[in-house]
């Protein structure tokens, strides 16, 4: 019994970090697919000056940063094996790490607000066929990121991951609207009001990551 109880201890121990190593390859992929869709969309911004596109690039990257710094965790935590004064091993990383992607989100919104401003006292025309174009690239970019990443009990490292996606998508969505809305209806006010509305789907995504992570520092 004692040897068979080992065998099945061993086996789940195995089942558990080949599981952890996946979910550390995720990581890696959807912050490498996010910084080619960060540059995409920076170069349709500044190129087309949608200042949407341009804070939905920004909002892009951030996630990248906080892709990579899940990624950094979780395989920080994956090859450190748990010592007497570290009887946890470096797991608690994980939330660390979340906590610092919602300070990251902060200054981005400011940023956002404050170029959102200027728009709407000067709005500035933009190429809507171009902006289009790449939006809807972002939209499929983030969408098969959600697709990587859920579908699985996710550690609240890879929630605080997941909120920056579905945040992406609805920025995506936002800019594709406000661009129709100026194509159809000669609304240039429309893309510093999606750059706002990314600014509050961000502000959101911070907030459950604040929230998820000092719950558990705290602890």
């Amino acid at each position: 019994m004692s040897r068979h109880g080992h065998t099945h201890e061993e086996t789940e121990k195995h089942e558990l970090a080949t599981e952890t190593s996946s979910n550390t390859c995720r990581l890696a992929l959807v912050a490498v697919v996010n910084f080619l869709g960060f540059l995409a969309e920076l170069a349709g911004g500044l190129l087309f000056g949608s200042v949407a596109l341009l804070s939905d690039a920004f909002h892009m990257l951030f996630d990248m940063l906080a892709y990579a710094m899940a990624f950094g965790a979780s395989y920080t935590a994956e090859q450190f094996e748990g010592r007497d004064e570290w009887s946890y091993g470096l797991h608690r990383l994980e939330p660390v790490a979340a906590f610092l992607n919602g300070i990251l989100l902060v200054p981005m919104v400011g940023y956002i607000l404050w170029e959102s401003y200027h728009r709407f006292l000067d709005p500035v025309s933009i190429d809507p066929t171009m902006t289009l174009i790449i939006a809807v690239g972002g939209l499929l970019i983030n969408l098969g990121s959600v697709y990587i990443v859920q579908g699985r009990e996710m550690s609240l490292n890879e929630r605080g991951a997941f909120y920056h996606l579905l945040g992406d998508a609805g920025g995506s969505v936002a800019v594709i609207i406000s661009t129709l809305a100026v194509v159809i209806f000669d609304l240039p006010i429309a893309d510093p009001v999606a750059a706002v509305l990314i600014g509050v789907l961000i502000l959101v995504s911070a907030g459950k990551v604040f929230r998820g992570s000092t719950s558990i520092l705290l602890e």
